[in-house]
């Protein structure tokens, strides 16, 4: 089936997304085994290079890229604690993420200190179909959980070097999928099942509520991203577009659709350069700040069923 044949990570609660952001895989267990000791230190993460982390669900894989070369072929591979992995953020310390979704609602997040390949701790706790993460100003991580026993859909967050979430959000999400912070401390959250329900929900600093919903343009959102000037971007799977909204706006000014086909995860660098990933060619997208053209750099080697993407040095914190 085509359409199968294109879907990148299990959203194990909704059938009725298999035609949009998700597919399923078989079940399996937490990783047994996992390693809490330091692994050996490698030479690739380093805060003078720009670095792009890319998941890579189908060879569950994350790739490490020069994010300045043109075409590059991968720095490092990182497989362990990796299944099925669904997204990864990174923080100023070069500390990554990763969320792993292999179905039925099980899943973990894996943490890599800098220079590690190898996690030095998982998280599984208050994870439950975990799909994109984020790390807000002071450093914390954010993960939206598309299903967590018995308490459903969510966005959990927790300190920096916790494994038990501190902050559980529920209030507005349905099927929580991207998840971003503005330079405000504003969380936005991309999360729908049916068109009654497919919006943006923005939650205050400390909120547990969101105060505004954004629904103009959103039509099957997946990933979202926030830029230096607080604009926002979400990702419409099956509409192969990305839509761009100034501060405080509820209408998109701009729409990026050339090149994109089931566009997934969007990621926002410090200059406002843009890295789309593009499901169905199996490509990473590099946009200058406000171009609706993609630049003739982009990632498409080591590639193998690429969602999310992390850049580093992150925008955030």
């Amino acid at each position: 089936m085509i359409v199968v044949a294109r879907l990148i990570f299990s959203l194990s609660l909704a059938t009725a997304l298999l035609a949009g952001c998700g597919g399923s895989q078989p079940a399996v267990g937490a990783p047994g085994g996992i390693s809490q000791a330091k692994a050996t230190v490698v030479r690739h993460r380093t805060k003078t290079k720009a670095l792009l982390y890319v998941a890579n669900f189908a060879a569950s894989t994350v790739q490490v890229y020069d994010a300045r070369a043109k075409d590059p072929a991968p720095k490092e591979t990182i497989t362990e604690g990796i299944q099925s992995p669904v997204a990864d953020c990174i923080d100023s310390s070069g500390t990554l993420y990763v969320t792993n979704d292999p179905g039925s609602s099980q899943g973990w997040i894996s943490e890599y200190a800098a220079g590690q390949t190898e996690p030095s701790q998982t998280i599984t706790d208050g994870v439950g179909s975990p799909a994109f993460c984020a790390i807000d100003a002071t450093g914390n991580l954010w993960v939206a959980n598309l299903y967590v026993k018995p308490t459903g859909p969510n966005v959990t967050e927790y300190k920096k070097g916790s494994t038990s979430p501190s902050t559980v959000i529920s209030d507005g999400l349905t099927f929580p999928v991207g998840v971003a912070f503005d330079s405000h401390g504003n969380m936005y959250v991309g999360n729908g099942v049916d068109a009654s329900s497919k919006n943006i929900q923005v939650y205050r600093p400390g909120g547990s509520r969101p105060y505004r919903t954004i629904t103009q343009g959103i039509t099957s959102p997946c990933g979202i991203g926030v830029d230096a000037n607080n604009t926002l971007y979400v990702t419409n799977n099956m509409q192969n577009n990305v839509e761009a909204y100034l501060y405080g706006k509820k209408i998109p000014y701009q729409t990026i659709t050339e090149d994109l086909d089931l566009p997934v995860a969007v990621t926002v660098t410090p200059k406002e350069i843009l890295y789309i990933t593009s499901q169905a060619q199996d490509v990473v997208l590099e946009f200058a700040p406000g171009s609706l053209t993609p630049m003739k750099r982009r990632i498409t080697q080591g590639l193998m069923g690429a969602s999310g993407s992390a850049y580093y040095p992150p925008l955030l914190p």
